[in-house]
C-alpha cells in the first residue's frame, strides 16, 4: 500500500512536470483565457480557405514571426509577419496540413497543429494590402455607392414601381428631421468626464450618442437623396448637418475618451458625406470635414494600434472590435484624401477580415464568422 501511494505521487509529479514543460515548449498556447487561442487547431476541417492563423505572443515580444504551413507529405511554405496572426492571400490546395510558428531568427517552434482543407471549405481570398489599396483608389467617387445606384431620372418604370415606396419613406423622414432635429453644439453637454461615472455623466453620454446618431443619419440620408433626386434642398440639408458635426470639438464632450461611439460615428459620417457629395462640396468645406475626421481617427487609431495592436493578443473587447470595423471602413473612404489613411488601411482592413468577431469561429457561431 505504501509503495502504491509513492507510485501515485511519482506519476502525479511526472505529469505535472510534463504539463509544465509542454506549456513552456508550446508557447503559442496561453493559459490566460483572455489571450487569443492558437488556430487552426485540433485537426478540424476549415470552413474558410485559406484559414486565418493566430497564436499567443511570444514572451519576449519579437519584431516578427515565421509561420510554416506544411501539407502532409509535401514541403513547407513559410511567411514572415510582424503581428501574431497571418492570413494567406491565396487559397490552399485540398488536403491535410500542419502549421507551426516561431519568433523570427529563433529555433523555438510552437507545437505543430493539424487542420484540413476539403471541398466543404469556402474559398475566400483577400489580397495583400498594396493590391487592396490600389483597387480601392481605382474606384471612382462616390466610393461608398455600388454600381447599381443610379439617378432617379434614369430609373425604369419597373424599378420605380419596386423602389418608390422606400424612396418616399426616406424623403418623408429627411423632411421631418429638417425641423425636428436640434442644432448640435458642444454647449449642449456641459459635464466633464469624471471617475467614478456619475448618473448625470452616463445620461449625457447617452444623449451624445443618440443626437450624433440622428444627425449623422440625416447627413447620409440627405446626401443620398441629393445624388438620387438632385433637389437642392437635400444638398443644403446634408451640408448643414455635416458642418454641425465638423464644428464639434474633437477634444470636447464628443471626444473618444468621453464618448467613443460618438466620435467614431462623427468621423465616419464626415468621410461618407465628403464622398457622397463629391463634386458638390467646395474645397474649403471638404478640407474642414476631412481635417476634423483625421483628428478624431488619429486618436482612435492610437487606441487600437497601441501595443502593436492590442486586440491581436486580447481580442475579447466589444468596443475595440467595433472600432476595428470602423477603422477598416474609414480607411477605405479616406484613401486618396487623407495621407494617414494608408497606415490605417494596412493596419485594420485585413485584420478585420481575418478576425471579425472573437466570439465566433469561421462558421459564425454566436455572431458573424469569416467564411
Amino acid at each position: 500500500m505504501k509503495f502504491h501511494r509513492k507510485g501515485i505521487v511519482a506519476v502525479a509529479a511526472l505529469s505535472s512536470l510534463l504539463v509544465s514543460f509542454s506549456a513552456r515548449a508550446d508557447w503559442a498556447q496561453s493559459t490566460d483565457p483572455l489571450v487569443v487561442q492558437p488556430a487552426p487547431a485540433n485537426g478540424a476541417v476549415q470552413a474558410q480557405n485559406p484559414p486565418g492563423f493566430t497564436w499567443a505572443r511570444y514572451s519576449t515580444g519579437p519584431a516578427s514571426y515565421e509561420v510554416e504551413i506544411t501539407p502532409v507529405g509535401g514541403s513547407p511554405v513559410k511567411a514572415t509577419v510582424d503581428r501574431n496572426w497571418y492570413l494567406p492571400t491565396k487559397a490552399l490546395a485540398l488536403g491535410n496540413y500542419t502549421w507551426r510558428v516561431r519568433p523570427a531568427g529563433s529555433t523555438d517552434w510552437s507545437s505543430p497543429r493539424a487542420f484540413a482543407i476539403t471541398s466543404k471549405s469556402t474559398t475566400f481570398e483577400v489580397p495583400d494590402n498594396a493590391t487592396l489599396r490600389s483597387r480601392i483608389l481605382n474606384k471612382a467617387r462616390p466610393r461608398s455607392l455600388g454600381p447599381t445606384f443610379t439617378p432617379y431620372s434614369t430609373w425604369s418604370t419597373a424599378k420605380k414601381t419596386d423602389l418608390d415606396p422606400y424612396v418616399s419613406r426616406l424623403i418623408n423622414e429627411v423632411k421631418l428631421q429638417m425641423t425636428a432635429l436640434p442644432d448640435l453644439s458642444d454647449s449642449r453637454w456641459p459635464i466633464v468626464i469624471s471617475a467614478p461615472l456619475t448618473a448625470q455623466m452616463a445620461a449625457q453620454q447617452t444623449d451624445v450618442r443618440n443626437r450624433i446618431n440622428e444627425s449623422s443619419r440625416q447627413l447620409e440620408a440627405a446626401a443620398i437623396l441629393w445624388r438620387l433626386k438632385k433637389d437642392p434642398i437635400y444638398l443644403a440639408e446634408a451640408l448643414k448637418r455635416g458642418d454641425q458635426l465638423a464644428s464639434l470639438n474633437p477634444s470636447g464632450p464628443t471626444s473618444y475618451v468621453n464618448q467613443d461611439q460618438a466620435t467614431r460615428q462623427i468621423a465616419l459620417e464626415l468621410l461618407k458625406g465628403a464622398d457622397l457629395l463629391s463634386g458638390n462640396i467646395d474645397s474649403t468645406r471638404k478640407a474642414q470635414w476631412l481635417g476634423v475626421a483625421k483628428t478624431r481617427v488619429t486618436e482612435m487609431f492610437g487606441y487600437i494600434s497601441g501595443d502593436n495592436g492590442r486586440l491581436d493578443q486580447y481580442p475579447f473587447d466589444s468596443h475595440g472590435n467595433t472600432l476595428m470595423i470602423y477603422m477598416a471602413l474609414i480607411s477605405t473612404l479616406a484613401l486618396g484624401d487623407v495621407p494617414a489613411a494608408q497606415t490605417w488601411c494596412d493596419f485594420a482592413f485585413r485584420n478585420h477580415v481575418a478576425m471579425p468577431d472573437p466570439w465566433s469561429g469561421q462558421e459564425g457561431g454566436d455572431a458573424n464568422g469569416t467564411a
